[in-house]
């Protein structure tokens, strides 16, 4: 039985110097301990240096349903792997490119970590966006106006899915590639169509429809037409509009970060700081979590203290201290050292 090697193990194959592969095997296990946090999206530009041996780790929020998207663009090989807890969720290939969709919310990390000879400017985008289609025709974000959870009946229950407003007729359109398991009139939906996206996938739910124009049974591609909006149930004294919902094997879940588009990298967030040594210029520089003034304060640098530039992300440098700790100090608290 022949077992089939990771992209990082096979890279790792190629060289002989046993102390340099050694210090990039540390250099990974020290980015698993711990790292950055960010807010997505996000963005880093910088400088990997060739025969460096450290990976960069940062830690993110996921919500169920969002697909995360990271790509590095640098002149050799770039290792990315996605982390929640002491599971590998996922790893890129040497181009460093990694596409994930959450399948629970929750706190997952980030490992970056070039080649033992990748040398050169990098580009890291960290983005994330919706992983299905939306649902009704030519509507966006915009036209979500209830949403999970919100109150319903006087605070008996509560909305299980968002509603989506538009003219009635607007067209209804599937999500996912997936067949029809039940169409009709009941309930609270009134007009309704059910539709699986595999045979363990996700059961989507489109109601108030004011008609239905496919069948049970019926195989659907993402975007056909499965209805038109409507007001139809307990939604006749509303506006029309579709309650769009989605059930897992353990209930209904938040629909939104489903469906919910995300704005991409700004080019304003790739700055390049031309050195990778500096020094705190100010009487103390705060070296934060994350690359906001709010961000906790992990550790202060004194004056003239140095520190190493991995990257940087508009104005926060990401920087390595020399007791190891990493982090992010603004960029107007120290200067360059030649």
């Amino acid at each position: 039985m022949t077992s089939t090697r990771s992209a990082r193990e096979v890279h790792q194959k190629k060289f002989r110097d046993h102390r340099l592969v050694q210090r990039w095997q540390d250099g990974y296990r020290e980015a698993i301990s711990g790292g950055v946090s960010i807010r997505l999206p996000y963005g880093e530009q910088g400088n990997f240096i060739s025969d460096s041996t450290a990976a960069m780790s940062y830690d993110m929020m996921l919500k169920q349903g969002e697909r995360l998207m990271v790509s590095v663009d640098a002149p050799g090989a770039v290792f990315s792997q996605l982390r929640s807890g002491n599971a590998i969720l996922v790893e890129s290939d040497s181009l460093g490119t990694v596409q994930f969709t959450a399948q629970r919310t929750g706190a997952h990390r980030l490992i970056v970590q070039p080649g033992m000879v990748t040398n050169g400017l990098f580009r890291l985008k960290v983005e994330r966006d919706a992983s299905l289609s939306f649902p009704v025709a030519g509507k966006g974000n915009a036209s979500i106006q209830s949403f999970w959870a919100d109150e319903r009946d006087g605070g008996k229950r509560r909305h299980e899915g968002i509603d989506i407003f538009a003219k009635r007729g607007t067209p209804v359109v599937a999500v996912a590639d997936g067949f029809i398991t039940y169409t009709g009139e009941r309930g609270l939906g009134g007009k309704q169509v059910w539709q699986r996206t595999g045979l363990f996938g996700h059961s989507i739910y489109y109601a108030h429809l004011d008609a239905v124009t496919v069948a049970g049974g019926q195989r659907v591609r993402t975007g056909d037409t499965l209805g038109f909006v409507g007001n139809t149930g307990n939604a006749k004294h509303t506006a029309p509009h579709l309650h769009f919902g989605i059930y897992t094997a353990s209930g209904a879940v938040d629909p939104l970060p489903f469906v919910y588009r995300h704005k991409p990298i700004s080019i304003s967030d790739f700055k390049v700081f031309s050195k990778t040594a500096i020094k705190v210029k100010t009487a103390r520089a705060n070296i934060r979590k994350s690359p906001d003034v709010a961000g906790e304060v992990i550790a202060q640098a004194p004056r003239s203290a140095r520190l190493l530039v991995m990257g940087q992300s508009r104005d926060w440098l990401h920087v390595r201290s020399d007791d190891g700790r990493r982090g992010f100090v603004h960029r107007s608290v120290v200067s360059a050292v030649n």
